[in-house]
């Protein structure tokens, strides 16, 4: 028999990162005796009873009554809500309720994904031993019907896969582009995607036309940012224009995809044989930004690069110019997220604020990534 453990919840706070801001919720009530208890977002707390699990209020009233199981035994994880709604196990079906714990699913579905961007959610039933997907609101009406193989998010867009072709619908579900290409990966914030049907390949555009086509034996069209495509030749990365101009050659033994500052990651081998990479920035004229000397390169945040230095190992913040912003001063530091701070542990030991100035804005409890 389970042990039961006794919560003595006289000040807890629990906090969680919102839309880069810190919320903290108290569970006021003194007592709460449960097998497990954790914060589930929403202001509602998880709990257990019996292998079993619901969710109370801070008060420790009990909202929603613990009879959803966990859908893996080797993992006991509660189930966390997102925009007031949250998928739950029960009787070995999958479904969704509200925080107020009414069924806006019903638990039917042998698997649900939650896209909590453009809320919609892929369903998947199974047909003769064949499991198919669609996708549905938050209220339960089917957008897309259960008859594709596979269905895949990309922002405002999805994928839908037949047999083995692919097309394209949006978030309303209106099929954008007819299930007839062998291959097809949109990038909707550059409005194309890379797509082959029959022996064409290269770049087309969201609603099917053709950007620029190229060899499929020679290139390997790998991703789409800020208007350059990342291809792959005799096993190097470079890059082309949206023209299929190759712009910078290929020469990378790594490449990622440019960013909204018109800056790539890239990176070589320590030597043909390593495992060992050394990865800078480069912009779109094929020059280095930020040379390729560093193992570990964070992305870009807020327009500031957190980098080490190689001479002091301190770290500091360089600009997408590749110029020292704020001086390599600290033992160890974080990306500024959202709110234009960073976390940086000084020379006292310390864990401090710092703003996009590098002005010291005190200690804080925040830990380093």
């Amino acid at each position: 028999m389970q042990r039961k453990m006794r919560y003595l919840l006289f000040i807890l706070l629990l906090p969680l990162i919102s839309q880069g801001q810190f919320e903290k919720f108290t569970l006021l009530k003194d007592h709460i005796v449960c097998d497990k208890l954790e914060y589930a977002g929403g202001g509602l707390f998880a709990f257990e009873k019996k292998g079993k699990y619901g969710y109370m209020n801070a008060a420790g009233k009990e909202i929603i009554p613990p009879v959803y199981e966990y859908r893996y035994s080797y993992s006991k994880a509660f189930s966390a809500f997102k925009d007031g709604l949250v998928i739950l196990y029960k009787d070995k079906k999958l479904g969704m309720i509200d925080k107020f714990g009414k069924e806006v699913i019903p638990f039917e579905y042998d698997d649900l994904f939650y896209y909590e961007k453009v809320k919609l959610v892929r369903f998947s039933k199974k047909d003769n031993y064949k499991t198919l997907y669609g996708l549905m609101n938050v209220k339960g009406d089917i957008l897309v019907p259960a008859e594709y193989e596979s269905i895949m998010g990309f922002e405002n867009f999805f994928t839908l896969k037949k047999g083995n072709l692919y097309g394209l619908a949006n978030s309303t579900g209106k099929l954008l582009l007819p299930i007839t290409f062998s291959k097809l990966i949109p990038f909707p914030k550059n409005n194309t995607a890379i797509a082959q049907k029959d022996s064409d390949y290269g770049v087309i555009d969201l609603k099917g036309n053709w950007i620029f086509k190229k060899a499929s034996s020679v290139f390997e069209l790998t991703g789409i940012g800020d208007g350059m495509v990342k291809a792959k030749v005799n096993n190097k990365y470079g890059y082309l224009n949206l023209k299929g101009e190759e712009v910078i050659i290929s020469k990378y033994d790594m490449g990622y995809d440019f960013d909204e500052n018109g800056l790539a990651k890239v990176g070589n081998k320590e030597s043909p044989s390593s495992y060992t990479y050394f990865y800078g920035y480069i912009n779109k004229l094929g020059e280095e930004i930020i040379p390729l000397e560093h193992k570990t390169l964070w992305a870009f945040s807020n327009g500031l690069l957190c980098l080490q230095d190689k001479e002091t190992n301190r770290y500091g913040y360089k600009n997408t110019k590749g110029q020292w912003v704020i001086k390599p001063i600290y033992i160890f530091a974080n990306s500024f997220s959202n709110d234009g701070k960073a976390s940086v542990k000084m020379t006292d030991g310390k864990l401090h604020l710092i703003d996009k100035t590098g002005k010291d804005l005190g200690i804080t409890e925040q830990k380093l990534t």
